[in-house]
């Protein structure tokens, strides 16, 4: 049957992939455990871009603006300025293309 072959060598090929053994599987799950609460750390800590610049809160608020500007006001008015769209204040700064996803996830 060489069942006993096959038990030989599964144990040989993950010997080191046991939770109990030094080195194993829960090295790796620490460390991306670890470099997870580090990269939130420093995410969260830092200043985003648009910080006590009122109205202007970040980018959160630039998508949320460019989804109502495309889904509000004609394709063809997206990058002009009007009374309606006020390129200074969150002007779209990205092609066509992104302005269309934005007006498709404004529809849902």
């Amino acid at each position: 049957c060489g069942c006993g072959l096959m038990k030989q060598s599964f144990d040989i090929a993950f010997r080191g992939l046991s939770p109990w053994s030094r080195g194993g599987w829960w090295s790796a799950v620490w460390l991306c455990v670890l470099l997870s609460v580090l990269f939130r750390v420093c995410v969260g800590t830092l200043p985003y871009s648009g910080f006590s610049q009122p109205p202007r809160y970040g980018d959160y608020e630039a998508q949320r603006h460019w989804m109502e500007l495309a889904v509000n006001v004609p394709a063809a008015d997206w990058y002009r300025n009007s009374t309606h769209n006020d390129l200074e204040y969150w002007g779209p700064d990205y092609p066509p293309l992104t302005m269309m996803h934005s007006w498709a996830i404004g529809k849902v």
